[in-house]
């Protein structure tokens, strides 16, 4: 399975999704990974938090989790995960600038990692947002939400929330 997910990143990259100006659209905003919070049957929430006042949660599977906070805590593996491996396939190929999380759809978030080229041309690469976090930590890039995944998906923090269980 993770052969097949580091085929078709590589196969999305080469297909080239439609390009787009290089700069940041203003509307975007910036969110960093707050945490991380256990789900009650398997799989792991991960806390975003842009703005002061609200944060988003993503629940993501074990695997990508686990492999999220070891590219968090710049744990290095003695052979690569799937992810350093499509880390050093896109860095041969060329920069990831972004990602961006972009939509809700059936209570699923849908992203896309902003990709270019060795010929300095802009592609969107459609991924799950888990694979997204992965790759944009371990190449040291921003997580941007769009203002419509923040209405509908936002928790709005009231500012007593001391740890994670509280939002």
């Amino acid at each position: 399975m993770r052969q097949t997910f580091s085929i078709l990143v590589i196969c999305s990259l080469l297909a080239c999704s439609t390009a787009e100006e290089a700069r940041i659209p203003q509307d975007l905003v910036a969110v960093e990974i707050l945490g991380f919070y256990p789900g009650d049957q398997g799989g792991i929430s991960v806390v975003l938090k842009g703005r002061e006042d609200i944060a988003v949660l993503i629940f993501i599977g074990d695997f990508e989790a686990q492999s999220l906070m070891m590219a968090l805590g710049k744990q290095i593996t003695p052979r690569p995960l799937t992810y350093d491996l499509v880390q050093t396939l896109v860095n041969r190929l060329g920069t990831v600038k972004r990602l961006v999380i972009h939509s809700l759809q059936d209570n699923i978030f849908h992203a896309h990692l902003v990709v270019e080229d060795a010929r300095r041309q802009i592609h969107k690469v459609d991924c799950r947002p888990s694979d997204g976090m992965n790759i944009a930590t371990r190449m040291d890039v921003p997580i941007f939400l769009t203002p419509q995944v923040l209405e509908e998906a936002g928790i709005k923090l009231d500012g007593n929330q001391q740890t994670l269980e509280e939002i």
